[in-house]
């Protein structure tokens, strides 16, 4: 590099973040159905891997899958027990023989994604919703599932009546 020139910035935690979802396959693939359905054991770097987020708004939890690209007819949820599970493909374009890739970043294939549900979630009461490459699964949660305050108990300190 010559003197007075800038270096491109490297956000230092991309590294990290790398390391998480690659040990969130590594979980996902261990406690989920691949053994099952046959899925392969394929490097993460190889595979289309959706980022999902989760939240409770009131009494329910929403499901938040980015699947852009992804036909909302190829992708299969389902319930077992308390696991939510998500299937589907990332179909790829057909290759041509003409013209090279210069930069490929863009990843295809099939994924699987397991997550839990607390206990009392009814199945029938689940319903998804797919916009603009979203998928948005809203799950009712179980009314016994309600907010309660924990007292602390502070040592030499009598306990305090907390109400919910």
């Amino acid at each position: 590099m010559m003197k007075g020139q800038l270096a491109p910035w490297r956000n230092p935690f991309s590294l990290l973040d790398s390391f998480r979802r690659d040990m969130d396959d590594i979980f996902n693939r261990f406690y989920s159905d691949w053994e099952r359905t046959g899925t392969p054991w394929v490097p993460v770097s190889l595979r289309y891997y959706p980022q999902v987020e989760s939240y409770v708004d009131g009494n329910t939890l929403h499901v938040k899958a980015d699947l852009p690209g992804v036909d909302p007819k190829d992708v299969e949820i389902t319930v077992e027990g308390t696991l939510l599970t998500l299937k589907g493909e990332r179909k790829g374009q057909q290759e041509t023989s003409e013209g090279n890739y210069l930069r490929q970043e863009v990843q295809y294939g099939s994924f699987v994604r397991t997550l839990p549900l607390p206990e009392g979630v009814k199945a029938g009461d689940i319903q998804a919703v797919y916009h603009n490459g979203v998928l948005d699964v809203t799950i009712p949660l179980p009314s016994s599932m309600g907010n309660k305050k924990i007292p602390i108990q502070i040592e030499g300190e009598a306990p305090k009546q907390i109400t919910a």
